[in-house]
């Protein structure tokens, strides 16, 4: 009496759940009884008999097991074990049936590997395709600042004129000016000039100077006052060259120099950041795979769950039509069918979303693909894992590309410690100046006169400059020294956080790998305890609600052992991800690195 009224009130919980079966999975109705009753109760004992104990026709959605047997999981400790070749593809393994998901009428099925699904996140990501720029932009970048050292070429021409008249006088002396005169002059100059890597500044000048003057002036020998015109017209010629070199403050390290040092730097961060992102995209789209690969299953043991449950109930409900089971037990068991098909089409949603998620990343045009279903052609697999717990922590303080930028961060504060240090010294420059003159009434006797150097001239010196307490460059020094104190402790801090990375996956790794042979032990003692249950009923020594309990225990030791098989392969692919080895695992060539 008491298990009646527990089955009442499981009854009236679910009712709810219940009247929405019945819009899911409508039931045919059972043939009437026929006349000999004792004949009916056998037939359909036998038929409750073959049902419960897995007899009947496969469904038309065959399941498939997850992995291929593997032997039981040895003692992992931290000692040395092997790791799965790189040459070798043992992740992949072709599967014989693929999850039937309802999708439009026109929608085509593409087969797709994981190696095939990687390839195509590396040529069509979007998010790739941005960083890509990146290293390229900053290449140009570090280019251009080499125009510093272009040497820069200089031409001008230049025309004068000025004019006098006569008849004024001269305020300091009173006298008068008699004479008149015009002056016309041209000055043609051309000049190269830059600056060289030691800081010297360096400047070739070659200057023509044309004048033509002609003076009016009244004779003072004639009587009549006549004008007589001079006129001079003459040619001068000056090439020089002058150089000033620093010998303390910017000699070894200038503001130039330093530029081009950083920048280079920047271009190798920059390419690491995108090696690194091309990890993480390729990370994204393992974890994305197994998700899908995972999902499936999930349905596929969902379908078989509701197969069952659905032939269960058929049963209870023809012995309740022949009057050999009371109605209570046929409406547990439509209930847990309603329940087992609630659940499938959550996994049937939560495969469709796997879906998209992997197209949003292998894919540039989404809309174009969404009509397209995805076949994935390898599967997930239990492989031992193989790995030395150190030796994965060396390789990843080795490998890890965020690292490697860090260091170079540390390097930069280095280059610019050395330069806030030269700036401490005084500006000492040595200077000199070498020139060839040339004067003549033509210009060829000016050319000449400089080509025999008659006219040379030089000059040489030094020039020392310096502030006088040299506040800035001291507090710049010091600025400098704490950034670099700080960036080895980040970079302490972030070796840190490598090495628990590591160990985490790797404790993961082996903690579900130790699982996994557990959890099928557990479904096949599941499998077992079903088996036994079901004979218990045949023999009335148990209850419906015993088996359909057993029976969802099952389904749910399933689904774990493919969760815990899923999260085993994200596992090893997030752990290649934690130690920077995911494009070395892939054969995948890193981009071209610059060296600074």
């Amino acid at each position: 009496m008491r298990l009646t009224k527990k089955f009442c009130a499981l009854v009236s919980s679910l009712a709810a759940v219940t009247a929405s079966a019945q819009g899911v999975a409508q039931v045919q109705p059972p043939a009437p009884a026929g006349a000999n009753p004792a004949a009916d109760d056998a037939r359909l004992r036998d038929a409750l008999r073959r049902a419960l104990q897995g007899d009947t026709p496969p469904p038309a959605s065959p399941v498939v097991p997850i992995a291929p047997a593997t032997p039981p999981a040895p003692a992992i400790t931290d000692g040395p074990i092997t790791a799965p070749s790189v040459t070798t593809r043992s992740y992949t393994f072709p599967t014989t049936n693929a999850v039937m998901i309802p999708m439009s009428t026109n929608a085509t099925t593409v087969a797709l590997s994981l190696e095939e699904a990687i390839m195509l996140a590396l040529e069509h990501n979007r998010d790739i395709q941005v960083e890509r720029y990146t290293p390229i932009i900053t290449e140009y970048d570090r280019r251009a600042l080499y125009g510093y050292y272009d040497p820069a070429l200089a031409a001008s021409w230049t025309r004068t004129h000025s004019e006098r008249e006569s008849g004024g006088f001269n305020q300091n002396t009173g006298n008068t000016f008699d004479t008149s005169s015009e002056t016309k002059g041209d000055i043609f100059a051309f000049g190269l000039g830059g600056y060289l890597p030691s800081g010297m500044r360096y400047d070739i000048n070659e200057n023509f100077s044309h004048t033509d003057a002609t003076f009016r002036e009244i004779d003072p020998l004639s009587t009549n006052q006549t004008v007589v015109i001079n006129r001079n017209d003459t040619w001068a010629v000056a090439g020089t060259a002058t150089a000033r070199q620093p010998l303390l403050r910017n000699f070894w390290i200038d503001a130039p120099r330093l530029q081009i040092k950083l920048a280079r730097r920047f271009v190798r961060i920059s390419e690491l950041e995108l090696e690194r992102y091309v990890m993480d995209i390729i990370n994204q789209v393992e974890q994305a795979y197994y998700i899908l690969v995972a999902n499936r299953e999930l349905v596929r043991a969902g379908e078989a769950d509701v197969n069952v449950k659905r032939q269960f109930f058929d049963e209870q409900h023809r012995r309740v039509e022949v009057g050999a089971l009371a109605p209570l037990d046929e409406k547990l068991a439509q209930a847990e069918l309603a329940l087992s098909e609630l659940n499938l089409h959550t996994a049937r949603k939560n495969a469709v979303d796997a879906e998209a998620v992997l197209k949003g990343l292998i894919h540039d045009n989404f809309i174009g693909r969404i009509n397209t279903h995805l076949d994935l052609t390898d599967r997930m697999l239990a492989i031992p894992p193989q790995l030395e717990l150190f030796d994965a922590f060396k390789e990843a303080t080795d490998k890890r590309p965020d690292l490697q930028a860090q260091r170079i961060r540390l390097e930069q504060l280095q280059i610019q410690l050395k330069y806030d240090f030269n700036q401490l010294f005084p500006a000492l420059d040595v200077f000199g100046t070498y020139g060839l003159n040339g004067l003549d009434l033509n210009l060829r006797g000016a050319l000449e006169d400089q080509r025999q150097r008659n006219i040379p001239q030089y000059s040489f010196g030094l020039a020392l400059t310096t502030p006088l307490t040299m506040w800035r460059e001291r507090n710049n020094l010091k600025s400098t020294k704490a950034a670099k104190a700080q960036e080895i402790r980040r970079l302490k801090a972030l070796e840190e956080l490598v090495v628990q990375e590591v160990d985490f996956q790797v404790r993961l790794m082996r903690t579900t790998w130790n699982i996994l042979p557990l959890l099928r032990q557990r479904v096949k003692y599941q499998e077992d305890a079903l088996e036994a249950e079901k004979k218990k009923l045949d023999a009335g020594k148990s209850t419906t609600f015993n088996v359909l309990q057993i029976a969802s225990d099952l389904t749910q030791a399933r689904t774990e052992e493919i969760g815990t098989l899923r999260d085993y392969n994200q596992a090893i692919s997030e752990l290649n991800f934690r130690k920077g080895t995911t494009l070395e695992r892939w054969r995948i060539n890193p981009p071209p690195r610059t060296d600074p």
